[in-house]
């Protein structure tokens, strides 16, 4: 158990080392940055150790056949799920400068103030209005309701989460099936 938990550790370590930069920058969100890499790596191993659990079985051609389905299925919802994350990130959040430094916030439905303030004013961004009229990033509470915010950081978790378990299960699956039988046909070569 421990050896095996020792080489889903590695085979995380190099995958994340590989990709984990490209995964890390799918969400730069100021309220969510030290809640991901962690979550990821959960996810991560739990997936690897499931992936090599499915398949230890008996290597037949409907065995292999029905594994390649599953890959390209794998990879079509990890395209799917990369798109629409992309989409919440578009839709739900918005940059906001300050100086030289650029952040990126989560946003909501607006509030009754901002509703208001968004009448008086239509010309405004939400930027301008948020850094003339609401104090800056500590007025977003108020500009947007917390609620509306909550839903779009659960939406955003649950995207970021389904990017990250169809990456890894596609990954180690393909890794899984090429280690098993690329392993053995690449050793007769070699001999």
């Amino acid at each position: 158990m421990i050896a095996i938990l020792k080489y889903r550790i590695l085979f995380i370590t190099v995958l994340f080392g590989a990709f984990g930069g490209a995964l890390s920058l799918l969400l730069k969100i100021e309220e969510l940055k030290k809640y991901y890499p962690s979550l990821a790596v959960l996810i991560a191993l739990i997936v690897t150790l499931l992936i090599s659990f499915l398949i230890k079985a008996k290597w037949g051609t409907r065995y292999r056949n029905k594994l390649k389905i599953i890959s390209v299925i794998l990879f079509f919802l990890f395209l799917g799920t990369a798109f629409l994350h992309t989409f919440y990130i578009i839709d739900r959040t918005f940059e906001y400068r300050e100086f030289d430094t650029v952040s990126r916030f989560v946003k909501g439905e607006y509030s009754d103030a901002a509703k208001v303030f968004k009448k008086a004013h239509p010309n405004q961004t939400d930027k301008e209005a948020l850094y003339n009229e609401f104090g800056g990033t500590s007025g977003i509470d108020i500009y947007w309701t917390k609620d509306s915010i909550n839903k779009n950081i659960l939406r955003l978790i649950i995207s970021y989460c389904c990017i990250v378990m169809f990456f890894v299960a596609c990954v180690s699956l393909l890794a899984e099936i090429l280690a098993a039988k690329y392993g053995k046909s690449t050793k007769k070569i070699h001999n």
